[in-house]
């Protein structure tokens, strides 16, 4: 929701984006880079093995440096904009990127943007271990429907086609084909990610919590932490905050626009589930986790 409203302030946040908003071109080589040490977003502690081997970590940044100035990066670019610049490094605007990932990447993305400024959005741990499992669930359910021979397409790729994106829906269902050659492909579908469960998905949400917040105390000035359910109780006041910090130009109407579709019934969803709400008694005095 915030990266969208970011998005409608002037950020620029990639062309080839996911359902969540999350530049693909980023995505793809966090996960990468986190898979070199057996990794993965819902592990993603073993980045430190990589952050300690100086040398691997030197032939990786020339790499990533490589991508940020070649071909690849019109994934995130777009035509329009790689014609223009050729490379990441050459923009003159406010960009940026969202992935949770990040959280365990600063030090390297850093190293590579030391002018770089982080955006911490954080959700109280209960909706979100519930969000990741209702996720979850269903992609399971997409597997069977598809093992029936049920067609889905998403609002989000019709969204593509009827947008102003017909090419990069059209490099996606290529993409998709060409990866479904690989006769190992069929079997990645089958993985059961951890946060199948309530107390998996909490205990992954207070890593990236733990881990954010240990960047926010070394980088102080350079992090903006935003409670979300703050921000759902005053979204104009976080939204000037946030064109500030972002440097973006001022727009009070469109601020004013943004905030009115804000839901602040969302605040703490949970509270409207009994059956979370025993869960919730065990975790709540956990930092941040408070009503």
């Amino acid at each position: 929701m915030i990266t969208k409203m970011l998005k409608e302030l002037g950020l620029f946040i990639g062309w080839d984006l996911n359902e969540e908003h999350e530049a693909m071109f980023f995505v793809n080589r966090n996960e990468k880079i986190l898979n070199l040490f057996g990794g993965s977003w819902y592990h993603p502690n073993n980045i430190d093995i990589l952050l300690k081997h100086d040398g691997i970590l030197e032939k990786l940044t020339n790499t990533i440096m490589q991508d940020l100035n070649a071909l690849p990066a019109a994934s995130f670019l777009g035509p329009k904009l790689f014609i223009k610049y050729r490379s990441l490094l050459k923009l003159n605007f406010s960009w940026g990127w969202k992935d949770p990932r990040n959280t365990f990447l600063i030090p390297f993305w850093r190293n590579i943007f030391p002018a770089a400024k982080l955006i911490h959005i954080y959700r109280n741990g209960l909706d979100i271990a519930q969000s990741l499992m209702a996720r979850e669930e269903k992609r399971i359910k997409l597997i069977y429907r598809k093992r029936r021979g049920i067609a889905d397409v998403t609002q989000f790729q019709l969204s593509q086609f009827n947008s102003n994106n017909p090419l990069l829906f059209l490099m996606k269902k290529i993409q998709n084909q060409y990866r479904k050659l690989s006769p190992l492909e069929k079997y990645n579908k089958f993985k059961i990610h951890p946060c199948i469960s309530l107390e998996s998905g909490f205990a992954l949400w207070c890593s990236y919590i733990e881990k954010a917040f240990e960047y926010s105390e070394k980088l102080p000035n350079e992090i903006l932490n935003i409670r979300y359910e703050d921000f759902l109780l005053n979204p104009e006041h976080h939204l000037k905050a946030l064109q500030t910090f972002c440097l973006l130009p001022d727009n009070e109407d469109m601020i004013k626009s943004l905030s009115g579709n804000v839901r602040s019934e969302r605040r703490f969803a949970f509270k409207n589930e009994a059956s979370l709400l025993n869960f919730y008694e065990k975790i709540k005095d956990i930092r941040n986790m408070g009503v």
